[in-house]
């Protein structure tokens, strides 16, 4: 089967369009596809290209805490932790701790943030200090 643009991606978002229209070709079949499926949609073909592991997940996944760390590339044991003083949403499913994706996404946004905030004090302490940073 094959699938034709009836525009590009460019000529779509020049014109302010909020999806791309797809005729599949010997049949009356047409798709729409939003613009932002579209970039996904490059990207992990990008990555496939280039022999990168690709996962699609929905938000409301649940991941163990073994799943979670090493997409949070922490040790496991970090995870339970983090379970255990509540720092990390979770359910018990089965009697085993789970994470959701969504959860996790959070969580990891929240690390980031700390970590760039940490890093722009260090900058400006070593700046004040006249380090050569």
């Amino acid at each position: 089967m094959r699938y034709v643009l009836s525009r590009s991606e460019e000529n779509a978002s020049k014109k302010n369009l909020s999806a791309v229209t797809v005729k599949i070709e010997g049949s009356d079949e047409v798709i729409f596809i939003p613009l932002q499926a579209i970039s996904m949609l490059k990207s992990i073909l990008s990555n496939m290209a280039e022999g990168k592991p690709v996962t699609l997940l929905p938000l409301e996944a649940e991941l163990s805490p073994q799943e979670a760390a090493a997409m949070l590339h922490v040790p496991s044991s970090f995870v339970i932790e983090l379970i255990e003083k509540g720092k990390i949403p979770h359910q018990t499913t089965e009697g085993s701790p789970k994470i959701l994706f969504r959860d996790a996404l959070t969580y990891e946004s929240q690390l980031r943030s700390k970590r760039r905030e940490n890093l722009n004090k260090l900058a400006s302490e070593a700046q004040a200090l006249k380090l050569g940073y």
